[in-house]
């Protein structure tokens, strides 16, 4: 304005950028009601630090593919002019709801205040809420079936594009197959807190498999369970429709015995049988401080209480999954700056195919 004020002649430099505001404050609008997003859950978990929220959107919304992030204002909370971004955790194409984890970054911050208010009033917050839905935006560096092999590397709240992700694998191996989907898929996720964990639990076994839920073929004396338990894999439901076509059909992982340290774990990964519905998974956590009985991690085989590290865990973890620790392979990683910074080192170092997608954020 004191520039226009100085010098008249600057209003025509300011008119483009004036006028792109204008078209994308538009086009937000118009996004926002064609997705009629409707807050229906809200969970808080104060020892966890994040808030779940579960939008339902309309049947002609755009369904948040791999990668994929949203703008997302509350009316509520903040203001609706100044949305956020944030990856979509999953999303349900039967149900149309989309489901989103915000780490609390603490009082001052709009995810504090997120927080807090689903803490206070969750109920309220539901009744009294109106949602701003722009998106969904962004796809993956790599596209998916650059190689055989995929491995999902997760750093604390950095699980979100990750769990996402994996649906999308495990939904377009089962609807599409062909010699272009991806076969294996091993899952290393870094967290110091099981609460996450324990809120996401029923997505990963949704497209994992719960081990409680299914028998392991007999290879370990039918429905019995070693102390890391039996990991199974059958087709989602309640998802995008795969599981319907095929029912109850899956393919079991054999028992995976305990791995008191790195060295025990390293030669008992399990191999699964011949797929029928999609790619072989297998999952580790990691975390110093991470106390996990084997039945609460799972569906992940092994919580190894120490830092992930990328030179010695994913070469360890391709040799017992395919059989070559140069094995070609995308590592799609989602953390912390310096999470990230170690995956692109490693990627640039390793022998063999390496395709890398990275996604951060700052805490």
């Amino acid at each position: 304005l004191f520039g226009v004020l100085h010098y008249g002649p600057l209003i025509y430099a300011l008119i483009p950028p004036l006028l792109a505001y204008a078209v994308d404050w538009a086009l937000r609008v118009r996004a926002t009601a064609a997705a009629k997003p409707q807050l229906v859950d809200v969970r808080h978990s104060a020892a966890g630090g994040f808030t779940q929220l579960d939008v339902k959107l309309a049947p002609g919304a755009r369904s948040p593919g791999p990668g994929a992030f949203v703008l997302l204002g509350l009316s509520s909370v903040g203001t609706r002019l100044h949305p956020h971004p944030f990856s979509v955790a999953w999303y349900d194409a039967h149900a149309r709801v989309a489901t989103l984890l915000c780490k609390d970054m603490g009082p001052g911050t709009w995810t504090g205040e997120l927080a807090a208010a689903a803490a206070r009033d969750p109920t309220g917050l539901l009744a009294h809420t109106d949602v701003q839905w722009t998106g969904p935006f962004g796809s993956l560096q790599v596209p998916l079936g650059a190689t055989r092999v995929a491995v999902l590397v997760a750093g604390g709240i950095g699980v979100t594009p990750i769990l996402n992700l994996l649906r999308v694998i495990r939904r377009d191996a089962v609807r599409r197959g062909g010699h272009h989907a991806i076969t294996n898929v091993v899952v290393l996720w870094s967290l110091r807190t099981p609460e996450l964990l324990a809120a996401t639990r029923h997505k990963w076994a949704s497209v994992w498999g719960d081990a409680g839920d299914e028998d392991d073929g007999g290879e370990s004396g039918g429905r019995g369970e070693t102390a890391a338990g039996v990991l199974g894999v059958h087709t989602p439901r309640g998802g995008d429709g795969a599981g319907d076509a095929f029912g109850a059909l899956h393919d079991s992982f054999s028992s995976l015995g305990p791995a008191a340290d790195d060295a025990a774990g390293a030669s008992h990964l399990p191999a699964s049988k011949p797929g029928l519905l999609g790619p072989r998974v297998y999952g580790e956590l990691f975390g110093s401080a991470l106390q996990l009985a084997a039945h609460d991690a799972r569906p992940f085989a092994v919580v190894r209480q120490r830092r992930m590290d990328f030179y010695t865990d994913v070469p360890r973890v391709l040799e017992k999954a395919v059989g070559k620790r140069d094995a070609p392979v995308t590592l799609y990683c989602c953390g912390p700056a310096a999470l990230m910074d170690d995956a692109a080192r490693f990627a640039r170092a390793r022998d063999g195919t390496t395709y890398l997608h990275t996604e951060t954020f700052e805490l």
